[in-house]
């Protein structure tokens, strides 16, 4: 049986435009991105968005159309690199365990890990759309948008979480996940919260010491959750 090591997934650096039209729709999604992660979507105007990319706005409706249009491809750009480093790092974990179902702390540390690498060491633009993910996952208008873009990579980890825990139900299951991916926004939101209740004790932005204290709480919680 393998040694239970959780391995950070590879790094992702953001490619470079090589025309000078993609560079121009490339700066546009990059202020889009850091501009509704700190406002909201609804926050954020076309116009104050032509002028912070310094474009016209008949230019970015040309490359994007509405704002709805723009927002979606803000969300969705990132989603390959993202859902590439989870499966690689499942595909790593399984390995190490060699056909043995990986135990639910590997499982779970898997999952995780890819935002706080990502949020580190991706870039600010990585930072900027881990916080915008994380807000706008508890506004109902966006679940049918997240669910297209995220569930396919969450299937693959509610079937590791099955196998990691047999005896659980499949609504323990269910539960278990949702709760788990609760705790993992909230956290990457990074909202300062802690902050002021904590009196500085602790800092929301310290994402390293934050995983840590979130990890063992989240393995502790989907164990108590699975033969409740």
């Amino acid at each position: 049986m393998g040694k239970s090591v959780s391995r950070p997934p590879r790094r992702v650096k953001a490619s470079r435009p090589k025309a000078t039209q993609k560079s121009t729709r490339e700066r546009i999604l990059d202020i889009a991105e850091t501009l509704f992660s700190e406002f909201s979507y609804e926050g954020v105007s076309l116009r104050e968005l032509a002028r912070q990319a310094d474009v016209d706005l008949a230019l970015l409706k040309y490359h994007f159309g509405d704002k709805l249009r723009l927002f979606e491809q803000v969300l969705s750009r990132r989603v390959e690199a993202m859902r590439n480093d989870r499966l690689e790092a499942l595909e790593a974990c399984r390995s190490r365990w060699r056909g043995t179902p990986p135990p639910i702390e590997d499982v779970i540390d898997t999952f995780m890990r890819p935002f706080l690498v990502l949020s580190l060491e991706g870039g600010g633009g990585w930072k900027a759309y881990m916080q915008l993910v994380a807000k706008i996952s508890i506004h109902p208008q966006w679940a049918a948008v997240l669910s297209r873009l995220f569930d396919p990579t969450a299937r693959h980890f509610l079937g590791a979480m099955r196998m990691a825990l047999p005896q659980a139900t499949e609504e323990q299951i269910q539960w278990s996940y949702q709760l788990m991916l609760a705790n993992l926004l909230f956290v990457f939101a990074e909202t300062g919260r802690i902050d002021l209740l904590s009196n500085g004790l602790c800092r929301a932005h310290e994402l390293e010491a934050a995983y840590e204290h979130m990890k063992r709480y989240v393995i502790g919680g989907v164990k108590a959750c699975a033969v409740g």
